[in-house]
């Protein structure tokens, strides 16, 4: 059993069959017959984004590429927004995460998720940063300066932290294990395709979740077998 978990082909077969194989299964009949599953035209082009970002979240799973993987996730979270009405809270979101967790008998680290939580935060604002100043740009015809916003919002983001008390120095960061960090990313994203009342969406949250929490009990089985190995030395 231990051998079948520290497997490294585990979580990428759970990504290629769960998502791969699912993707064509539920979709294809939305864009075959619309008219007779009454589904209009916005329905069918928000399906559509909503199957290329799942397809997303399998690419970058199977390359672990945590960064691309929280761009789809703040990707996801803004189509479920503008398609549902709702404001989605990661905070939340992640909580339910930490119990899905715990529910199949894993554990997530509390610092590591304090890590995962400050960067989810810090992601999430990311983007408001920079569409106010490429404004005041526009607004002041003053050229854009990548370097020049992206210091300011290190220096703001760093300003708000400390002022209500959640500054951090560099050397009191926990390093956060790949894979937990792919995990609850990817489980994020179910979550939120949670929050769409449709089938489609139902069934792809499922799955998606499903194979986020493969990757964090993974984790956890192979750090409980290294401290383990480290006990009985």
């Amino acid at each position: 059993m231990g051998h079948f978990w520290k497997s490294s082909k585990l979580n990428t077969a759970i990504l290629s069959y769960t998502l791969g194989v699912f993707t064509l299964s539920v979709t294809l009949p939305v864009y075959a017959a619309p008219q007779q599953n009454g589904v209009n035209l916005n329905d069918v082009g928000f399906s559509i984004r909503i199957e290329k970002l799942v397809e997303k979240i399998n690419r970058y799973g199977e390359r672990r590429d945590s960064k691309k993987l929280l761009e789809v996730m703040l990707e996801i979270k803004s189509e479920v927004e503008g398609y549902t009405g709702q404001r989605i809270d990661i905070q939340k979101s992640l909580d339910k995460v930490e119990n899905d967790v715990k529910n199949k008998g894993g554990r997530v680290d509390k610092g590591v998720m304090k890590q995962l939580r400050n960067t989810f935060k810090k992601a999430e604002k990311r983007p408001n940063h920079k569409a106010i100043y490429m404004a005041n740009c526009l607004e002041f015809n003053l050229p854009y300066n990548a370097e020049e916003e992206q210091l300011f919002f290190e220096n703001e983001y760093l300003m708000v932290a400390h002022r209500h008390g959640n500054g951090h120095d560099n050397d009191d960061e926990m390093t956060v294990p790949l894979r937990v960090t792919i995990g609850v990313t990817i489980a994020l994203c179910g979550v939120f395709l949670a929050f769409v009342p449709n089938s489609i969406c139902q069934k792809y949250s499922y799955y998606v979740i499903e194979t986020g929490l493969a990757f964090l009990v993974d984790e956890g089985i192979t750090q409980w077998e290294d401290k383990d190995k480290k006990s009985k030395k």
